[in-house]
């Protein structure tokens, strides 16, 4: 019976192997579609010199990712083991890869982190809520434990009253709403509500220009109506402090007030009436859900809670919500057709921002859930998933191709042309063979 379930577990990773290597092959393409696309653009329009070098290593980086791909033959299969990426935010194969890493992280991190605890430092004057990861530190520094707490997952998203012009004067606002945001999670009773989290900046292109918003993870106080309490506080805060004096609307309408009042039933005219007309006044707050499917077909939003812990629905909600990561929607057109001007016009925007995204309060100094921080991952992880039978004795050989130079059937990856544009690799096992590709041509990240 064990020999039957390790042959059907070995047939579901290849499988897996057989529709990763597909996918592989698929965001190539796509890469070579956009350097093509955007050298075509380049060409078409005037660029100062920093633009126009920024634009340059883009379409370096997209042609040259996952070209250096890694491939095992044991004598009757091909699978695909590992490849070698370029790191760039607006690289499809490096989003790809980065949203598998971080899916396969918080599986583990909110394993180990199933609560939070309350420390108090020496003098009683100051609480903070560290991770399980962080106690032993402030422990060591004096804090003393107060206990532990559980917490609910929260998904914000804010934006802010943005004209064709941009906001407040600017038409990329990155490092001012950014600004604000840290502003607001100074303030008592934010800090009350929430122990922390992580967030992101995403943009969106409409009929109003850029349309720069934020998305936060957050770890909020379980107590009874805490969606509703924490939207209340956010809600106030974040309409002052994105008032734009260049906003002209004096006051809400009836309409209006309906339309903020039906965001929190516990909001009444007269909390209405302390906000500013002229800064924001719609934010999206709310448990994190996924949606299913009854046995009719009717989709709903299941919510999460504590109860959905470590199971694949939590996790699928969790990486939704941080999609901004691993998810640039805003160059797509469609699956096949990108909007080369936006890319252009963002690209001097990003670079060397370091502001796009960010960790706080009880996630400050959680590096094993950086992009870049790959120790909460088994070593080789992708390459453990394919080891067999005779993988350490030398029953395997190894080579380096372009994976497009290779094509998926329903169950099995073949090479186009056998004996060309491949480079053999002399390595007895998976994990020397993985190490010579990374020694042999490592590549850091363009941007």
């Amino acid at each position: 019976m064990e020999k039957v379930t390790q042959s059907t577990e070995r047939e579901n990773n290849y499988r897996y192997n057989v529709v990763r290597n597909k996918k592989l092959t698929y965001l190539k393409r796509k890469n070579m579609l956009l350097a093509a696309e955007l050298m075509r653009y380049t060409h078409s329009v005037q660029l100062d010199a920093h633009t126009l070098s920024l634009a340059d290593g883009l379409m370096k980086s997209l042609r040259s990712c996952g070209g250096s791909t890694l491939y095992s033959y044991d004598g009757s299969k091909i699978e695909l083991v590992s490849f070698l990426g370029c790191g760039h935010r607006l690289c499809n194969i490096c989003n790809w890869d980065r949203q598998k890493k971080i899916r396969r992280k918080y599986l583990k991190w909110f394993d180990a982190n199933p609560c939070l605890y309350i420390l108090a430092d020496e003098e009683g004057r100051g609480e903070k809520a560290v991770t399980a990861s962080q106690r032993m530190k402030w422990l060591n520094k004096g804090w003393q434990e107060l206990g532990e707490v559980r917490y609910n997952i929260m998904h914000l998203m804010l934006s802010v009253p943005h004209t064709v012009n941009g906001w407040r004067g600017r038409r990329f606002y990155f490092r001012e709403i950014t600004k604000q945001f840290n502003f607001m999670r100074k303030k008592k009773d934010w800090l009350y509500w929430v122990y922390g989290g992580q967030f992101g900046l995403e943009t969106t292109k409409n009929a109003n220009g850029y349309h720069i918003h934020i998305h936060a993870l957050l770890f909020v106080r379980n107590a009874k109506q805490n969606r509703n309490q924490l939207h209340r506080v956010v809600l106030y805060w974040w309409n002052h402090l994105t008032v734009d004096e260049a906003n002209e609307r004096g006051n809400f309408s009836p309409e209006e007030v309906a339309a903020i009042r039906k965001g929190n039933c516990t909001l009444s005219d007269e909390f209405v009436a302390t906000l500013d007309p002229r800064g924001a006044t719609i934010i999206h707050l709310q448990n994190i859900f996924v949606c299913k499917a009854t046995e009719d077909g009717t989709v709903y939003k299941h919510h999460i809670d504590v109860d959905d812990w470590k199971t694949e629905d939590f996790i699928g909600a969790v990486l939704e919500t941080i999609s901004y990561l691993f998810k640039p929607k805003v160059f797509a057109v469609t699956d096949n057709m990108f909007d080369c001007e936006a890319i252009i016009d963002i690209l001097p925007q990003v670079y060397n921002n370091r502001s796009l995204y960010s960790k706080f309060g009880c996630l400050l100094g959680e590096r094993t859930l950086n992009v870049h921080d790959n120790t909460l991952l088994e070593d080789l992880a992708e390459a453990a998933d394919l080891k067999g039978e005779g993988d350490e004795y030398g029953g395997k050989e190894f080579f380096i191709t372009n994976p497009s130079n290779t094509y998926s059937t329903d169950s099995m990856i073949r090479l186009k042309k056998r004996n060309t544009g491949t480079v053999t690799v002399p390595a007895s096992c998976t994990s020397e063979a993985v190490r010579m590709l990374y020694e042999s041509n490592y590549q850091k990240p363009t941007l």
